[in-house]
């Protein structure tokens, strides 16, 4: 997944080409690390699902797929994304941003 991260005025910035993901860049710390450990625990098989978010997308993940869904639109799912591409995003953000 395309995606860019870049310090401006001293904060980490998340650029992605979804747009229904940017809001991922306002995670805390803690969650970040909470979310790429459990996604590490979908794909290896060790829990069944995950889900997480902020306020507007909710994303739930199995094994294959992650689905993000639009909490203010009756949780209409808005976008397909492979579980291990968004584990792979989440961790370059992790990698990137908690230094």
């Amino acid at each position: 997944m395309k995606h860019t991260f870049i310090y401006e005025g001293g904060y980490p910035q998340f650029y992605v080409d979804h747009e229904q993901l940017l809001e991922l860049g306002g995670c805390s710390p803690d969650y970040v690390i909470e979310i790429v450990t459990e996604l590490e625990k979908v794909l290896c098989g060790e829990r069944a699902q995950y889900d997480f978010g902020r306020e507007v997308y909710s994303i739930d993940c199995d094994k294959d797929t992650c689905k993000v869904l639009n909490t203010f639109e009756n949780w209409q799912e808005e976008l397909t994304i492979p579980t291990a591409e968004m584990y792979e995003l989440m961790k370059a953000w992790r990698d990137f941003s908690i230094k």
